[in-house]
């Protein structure tokens, strides 16, 4: 499988959120669940509005 972002990179896993494939690079682990950069960004932006 390859990463959404990187199609010449292999993923390492999918996101939790949106179930896109990621890489290394792209992946952020949060208490041992993989998010992809976007969606970490999406849910900062709506914990800042709140």
């Amino acid at each position: 499988m390859k990463c959404h972002n990187h199609p010449k990179k292999e993923a390492i896993g999918t996101c939790v959120s949106c179930g896109k494939a990621i890489c290394e690079d792209c992946a952020t682990e949060i208490k041992g669940k993989l998010y992809c950069k976007t969606c970490i960004a999406e849910k900062l932006k709506t914990t800042e509005k709140n």
